[in-house]
């Protein structure tokens, strides 16, 4: 399957971001062939007191615009897209010109990046409010952006 890896992916151990003063943290878990968050340095679990994780975690860097009651992302155009999925990350492009259908998302070459089948989870994240790190990196030993 790696044979399939276009080699505009990297080996990843996640991501930390800040999303208006939330730390997020995606951390590969090879043993699950998972991505599983944390939320403000713990654990971030659902009403079942299972870890919330993904087979994909898209990044997608957007503007937000102000409204009466909390930010508003704008999530039609194009930007960079951080796309993790099967312990790589992909970084390219996301783009829609419609609301109402999906993002178009592709690698710095220009293909079309796939997803491993299961679950995605979309984090509409701030420009350079992410940073990535290297498998076996421990995500403590640097802060959030």
């Amino acid at each position: 399957a790696d044979e399939a890896i276009p080699a505009t992916a990297r080996e990843t151990g996640g991501a930390k971001l800040t999303m208006d003063g939330v730390k997020v943290l995606w951390e590969w878990n090879a043993d699950f062939s998972r991505f599983v968050r944390s939320q403000d340095d713990k654990p971030h679990v659902d009403t079942d007191d299972v870890r919330v994780n993904a087979a994909n975690v898209v990044v997608l860097f957007v503007q937000y615009s102000k409204s009466g009651y909390s930010p508003v992302a704008k999530t039609k155009g194009s930007g960079e897209a951080w796309v993790f999925t099967a312990g790589k990350l992909f970084q390219g492009t996301w783009e829609r010109d419609d609301a109402a259908k999906p993002f178009t998302l592709k690698d710095t070459a220009g293909n079309v990046i796939a997803l491993t089948p299961g679950n995605t989870w979309v984090e509409l994240v701030r420009v350079g409010k992410a940073i990535s790190f290297l498998p076996g990196t421990d995500p403590t030993s640097f802060k959030y952006p």
